[in-house]
């Protein structure tokens, strides 16, 4: 299977998830984009090494499931999946100055627990990227579970419906800002 990037004549659009599309950041890291069922996104994080994250994402923001590979194979103790007690439709689109507090059940190796997750969508702003100005829906998603929290920032980009996170906060580590977005290509098979 080769995969190659598309001509940078246009926009990636929402379309380039048949073949998927790459976004890549300031510091050289690719993330992969490709829709997998109707309102499901899988994006892939490279490490390097023959070592992934692989997500899928409802709606492209919201966590479904993701868990670590090495070299195709799934390692043990990776998997965080997100438990049957909510829809994937019943999940909404981010929409500007909106919130959506959902309760789910969420299961690891170690079993399941109730985790609450706050989904809070701010102003529209613009952003560009290859050439091309996207609007964007600045987001933050608070998971907490048993008095243990973390944080997702992240760009929600409408027209390619999917989420970019920006920054990541714990209890422990603090904040991490993660590189800032610098392009996107639609990839051809």
């Amino acid at each position: 299977l080769l995969i190659t990037a598309a001509p940078a004549a246009a926009c990636v659009t929402a379309a380039a998830h048949v073949g998927g599309l790459r976004a890549s950041d300031e510091a050289g890291n690719y993330e992969y984009y490709r829709t997998v069922a109707p309102n499901l996104v899988e994006m892939i994080v490279d490490l390097g090494g023959g070592l992934k994250t692989e997500h899928l994402l409802a709606h492209g923001v919201y966590l479904v499931d993701v868990y670590d590979t090495e070299n195709g194979a799934v390692l043990a103790d990776t998997r965080y999946v997100t438990g049957d007690n909510v829809s994937v439709d019943a999940m909404p689109l981010p929409t500007p100055n909106s919130e959506w507090v959902a309760n789910v059940t969420m299961g690891t190796s170690s079993g399941t627990f109730p985790e609450e997750q706050t989904h809070t969508w701010g102003a529209r702003a613009e952003v560009e990227l290859s050439g091309c100005n996207y609007t964007t829906i600045p987001g933050t998603i608070r998971y907490e579970s048993d008095g243990d929290w973390f944080v997702e920032d992240m760009l929600y980009l409408p027209a390619l419906g999917i989420g970019v996170l920006t920054a990541f906060t714990d209890e422990i580590s603090g904040r991490t800002d993660y590189p800032r977005l610098m392009s996107l290509e639609a990839l051809v098979n």
